[in-house]
């Protein structure tokens, strides 16, 4: 049984999982890792990535805590620069012109804010997501059930408040509570008069959307690298045709011919970010 791993729980994450469980039709073993501590695959948080290398023909996974585990196939969906931070023999798969190209990728941040009601509450509210252009603090508000179609008496409903770019670069390094009580004061402005939340969740969106695409040309891969992007230009393109922006695709074979890295043919380390 084949055994593939997704480093990343997100929705680009799960968007790779979703689709290579829909696409395979033999037996496969499929774990998301994830660094966070809480959030078909099975999903395991709390599992930072330090090293990957390869050993007697399987990429053997290091984490933070716990013994190292291999596999045949790793999907990184992290952002570029904790690609970049990783130890092990995946550094040796990184030209220096790659290197570089990799590291001129800046993120925009932002702050999210979770708000959970009461079952029963009601957000009198016309619409099930806003754009907000005059706030300096909050560019989108959702009412998170009705976005997503879901009525019920027995759960209530939550909004979801993501801040603006600029706002999230000026408080990325104040403290959480701080932070949402700035956003509650906004929110007032913007909705007056909502109900107390039962629960919040404010989250640090450090690395938000990537603001730099790479684009690398054929001639700067080895043969191996871009025989694999034919392989798999339809797969690409099927994401496009869906509405899914690749923002960076690299792919490194251990098929190579150096001494570090033997020929397989099995072993394929990607690295995806929509």
């Amino acid at each position: 049984m084949a055994r593939v791993l997704i480093v990343g729980a997100g929705v680009t994450g799960s968007l790779c999982a979703a689709l290579l469980r829909r696409q395979t039709s033999g037996p496969l073993y499929l774990a998301v890792w994830d660094k966070a501590e809480d959030s078909g695959a099975e999903v395991y948080f709390r599992h930072r990535v330090t090293q990957i290398n390869l050993r007697n023909d399987k990429w053997e996974v290091s984490k933070q805590t716990g013994s190292p585990e291999q596999f045949d196939l790793i999907v990184l969906t992290m952002p570029v620069p904790q690609i970049l931070q990783l130890q092990g023999d995946i550094t040796n798969l990184i030209s220096e012109c790659q290197r570089q190209q990799l590291e001129a990728v800046s993120y925009s941040s932002r702050y999210a804010l979770g708000l959970f009601y009461e079952a029963g509450t009601n957000i009198d509210v016309p619409w099930a997501g806003q754009y907000i252009t005059s706030n300096p603090c909050i560019r989108f508000i959702s009412i998170d059930n009705k976005k997503r179609n879901i009525e019920s008496s027995e759960i209530g409903p939550s909004l979801v408040i993501h801040t603006t770019v600029p706002f999230g670069v000026t408080y990325l390094e104040h403290s959480i509570e701080d932070v949402q009580e700035l956003i509650f004061q906004q929110l007032e402005n913007i909705l007056p008069g909502l109900p107390q939340p039962i629960a919040t969740k404010c989250q640090k969106w450090r690395h938000s959307q990537g603001q730099l695409d790479i684009h690398i040309q054929k001639s700067e891969l080895d043969p191996y690298v871009t025989l694999h992007m034919k392989i798999h230009s339809k797969w690409i393109k099927n994401l496009n045709m869906q509405g899914y922006k690749c923002c960076c695709q690299l792919s490194w074979p251990n098929d190579s011919a150096s001494q570090t890295f033997p020929c397989m043919w099995r072993g394929w380390i990607y690295s995806v970010q929509l």
